[in-house]
């Protein structure tokens, strides 16, 4: 995949590793290939290289809505 770009265009490393790592985990665990680089190469969404990125975003997401739900609960009980 690398020898095509070869230097003409930028290249997003993290990226590029996590869709590597989501390769490598589906291949030792499951014995399938999944071609998550291969996609992502070519411009294809991999829904599990999608969730594995948006997992922390969401993560913070729940969590900040969590906070603000317990204080406007504890605003709500003591009026």
């Amino acid at each position: 995949m690398l020898d095509n770009i070869a230097g003409k265009a930028s290249t997003e490393c993290l990226t590029l590793f996590r869709h590597l790592m989501v390769d490598i985990v589906v291949s030792s665990s499951y014995g399938y290939r999944l071609g998550a680089v291969t996609k992502w190469a070519m411009d294809v969404e991999d829904p599990l290289s999608t969730a594995i990125n948006d997992f922390p975003k969401r993560g913070i997401l729940v969590i900040l809505l969590i906070k603000h739900i317990v204080v406007l609960l504890t605003c709500m009980s003591s009026a």
